[in-house]
């Protein structure tokens, strides 16, 4: 299965909420009062493996503290990047990278070093340093 960093990050709160896949929406389900048809319960919803996925990439990868410290609390307590800024004595773009980094490098850990994101790529020599 491949990953997206738009995926990653709508996880990225089961980390810390177990119970939060319950409440995750499935983005290309039709809506509510559209008639129900056949569906393939095999591939309907891939929200837990997904939330297991980005928690075991969270858990291994070796993110530094900085970024790892801005995701979660952007993702986990709900703070805003200006609150993590002022925490953290610097500007909201700032964390705003930190944050886009460690999606990036959760990405990459889950779908191998030779990803690309939006033509974002970490150079090897950065990712042989964190060993992701």
């Amino acid at each position: 299965m491949s990953y997206k960093a738009d995926e990653v990050e709508r996880m990225l709160p089961y980390i810390w909420g177990r119970m939060y896949v319950w409440g995750v929406a499935n983005p290309t389900a039709p809506p509510a009062d559209m008639p129900k048809g056949a569906t393939d319960k095999t591939t309907s919803n891939t929200s837990w493996a997904v939330g297991i996925d980005v928690r075991d990439a969270w858990d291994t990868s070796l993110i530094p503290l900085d970024e790892r410290r801005a995701t979660l609390l952007h993702f986990g307590a709900g703070w805003t990047q200006e609150d993590i800024g002022i925490y953290e004595s610097v500007s909201q773009g700032a964390i705003s990278k930190r944050i886009k980094r460690c999606l990036n490098r959760l990405t990459i850990k889950l779908n191998g070093p030779a990803y690309e994101h939006e033509g974002v790529q970490l150079a090897l020599e950065e990712l042989e340093d964190h060993h992701l």
